[in-house]
């Protein structure tokens, strides 16, 4: 019950922190001109694994905004399923999930010859000294704590994966 509980404030100091300036829950992001331009263009792609809802959604919004193409999974047998059919640059997962770790995750797409070009960022609410470490060990470029702010969620994604021009 408290690990519920903790996941839940978590999510919800998230999303209060991100959403500052950012669309109102629940509705479309608003597109511009530009990002529709961008959507003809090649877009760099992104599966986004997190099985809060709330958290996906802010997570997807910045990255669509940003000009990314996003999928998204709340689980890890689904992010298996569009990694093997949609190769993506760069796959963005949480580490607690329903049916697994990310930790496992992210060492299964680093064993599979067709995704050796994607990138893997694991991102957790569940702090520790060591958490960061076994997600570098495991093959992730970067680590985020959660909650965290935009301006830093962005630019960890755009060193790593920077959206087309």
């Amino acid at each position: 019950m408290q690990g519920a509980v903790r996941r839940r404030s978590i999510a919800t100091a998230f999303i209060c922190r991100a959403l500052v300036g950012a669309d109102a829950p629940g509705k479309p992001a608003k597109r511009t001109n530009t990002q529709a331009h961008k959507q003809t263009n090649a877009m760099k792609k992104i599966l986004i694994v997190e099985d809060q809802l709330q958290v996906l959604s802010v997570m997807r919004r910045i990255l669509e905004h940003d000009g990314y193409e996003v999928l998204a999974a709340t689980d890890i047998s689904t992010a298996k399923r569009l990694l093997l059919s949609a190769p993506v640059d760069l796959l963005l997962s949480d580490i607690d999930l329903p049916d697994g770790s990310g930790l496992e995750l992210c060492g299964w797409t680093r064993s599979q010859p067709a995704l050796q070009a994607a990138k893997v960022i694991l991102c957790s609410g569940r702090l520790g000294p060591d958490l960061e470490r076994q997600a570098l060990e495991a093959g992730a470029v970067a680590f985020i704590a959660k909650p965290f702010g935009l301006d830093q969620f962005r630019a960890t994604i755009r060193s790593h994966v920077p959206p087309e021009p």
